[in-house]
């Protein structure tokens, strides 16, 4: 069965999810009418912590992170979806759901940036990197740090945008990814050149 709606999840929490729901596309497609219907309409915190409490533990978390998603495939309702990720980081998260916290705030941090929101994009940003600060770097670690150089850059945060930039470059350059390292480093330069 395909799922009506193409949601990105991470590898480690899909490989999770798997072992827990088996065909997570038809899982996916169960609840995406409850993702609409019940969180989306949220009016606010209480009325969404009222809708996850009533869930049992790994069903809370695995409507909360795709609900994030599905939510996040038209950027809507970012307070909502900033919600969905503390509360699944408050009930004591797996790997892989923490590291799909990081990929939802590397979302939500992305588009505070284009609306031109710096400071809520360094914030967001944070946001994601905090939830992975203790587990190994992955691709969505490298993407944090390149985002957040971006924000504190457009923040007028030079320095700190440098070494966001250079912790990214790192990552990404342990991970054979030298593309991307070559992009940050790059970034590295022209900030360098700026303040010289």
């Amino acid at each position: 069965m395909r799922r009506s709606v193409e949601i990105e999840l991470n590898p480690v929490y899909m490989a999770e999810a798997r072992r827990r729901y088996g065909d997570l596309d038809a899982r996916i497609s169960e609840i995406i009418g409850w993702v609409l219907f019940r969180v989306a309409i949220a009016q606010g915190r209480a009325e969404l912590r009222a809708v996850f409490d009533e869930l049992a533990g790994d069903e809370r978390e695995f409507r909360a992170l795709v609900g994030c998603e599905v939510l996040g495939l038209g950027s809507a309702r970012p307070d909502i979806r900033d919600w969905l990720c503390e509360y699944v980081m408050a009930h004591g998260p797996g790997v892989g759901a923490r590291y799909q916290v990081a990929c939802a705030y590397s979302r939500l941090g992305s588009e505070a940036r284009r609306l031109n929101r710096p400071e809520d994009a360094a914030r967001l940003t944070r946001k994601g990197l905090e939830a992975v600060a203790d587990l190994p770097p992955q691709a969505v670690t490298a993407i944090l740090y390149h985002n957040l150089g971006v924000a504190l850059e457009v923040a007028g945060d030079v320095g700190g945008a440098i070494e966001a930039f250079e912790d990214a470059a790192d990552i990404d350059g342990s991970m054979g990814r030298e593309e991307e390292a070559a992009r940050s480093r790059q970034f590295v330069e022209t900030l360098r050149q700026r303040i010289e």
